[in-house]
């Protein structure tokens, strides 16, 4: 059987990652658990490394990481910036939630980045390594 060429496969991971970030972070709101955040931004790193490295097992998973962090970060970007409803008066938009939703966003903002940065060393080095599987 014919390997997919070692561009595609990052592409693999990315639609598996808007789905698990739709699905699980964004609709289950996993997005707002601070571990749950720790753990993409881990992948984030030791796929940014793995990627620097030519490591074939690492390097798809920061087109992962950076998937799934488009809709928790999008969804919390509307409350983020808000303040708590005791703070300001009627009429006023603010969050009338308990739970801290600055420390998710914030890390999942630092898993993002570091996903990119870890994308574009992949795409930096493809043309420098075998793209196509021998046949």
């Amino acid at each position: 059987m014919r390997q997919l060429p070692a561009v595609v496969r990052p592409w693999i991971y990315f639609v598996a990652g808007s789905l698990v970030g739709f699905v699980l972070l964004g609709e289950f709101a996993l997005g707002t658990l601070v571990p749950v955040q720790i753990g993409l931004l881990a992948f984030a790193v030791v796929g940014t490394i793995g990627a620097a490295r030519g490591s074939r097992g690492l390097e798809p998973w920061p087109a992962f990481v950076a998937a799934a962090e488009i809709a928790p970060l999008t969804i919390a970007s509307h409350i983020v910036g808000l303040p708590h409803c005791d703070t300001v008066g009627p009429a006023v938009p603010c969050f009338a939630g308990t739970r801290d939703a600055v420390t998710p966003f914030a890390i999942g903002l630092m898993a993002l980045v570091v996903a990119v940065g870890g994308m574009i060393v992949f795409f930096a080095r493809a043309p420098s390594r075998n793209v196509v599987a021998d046949s």
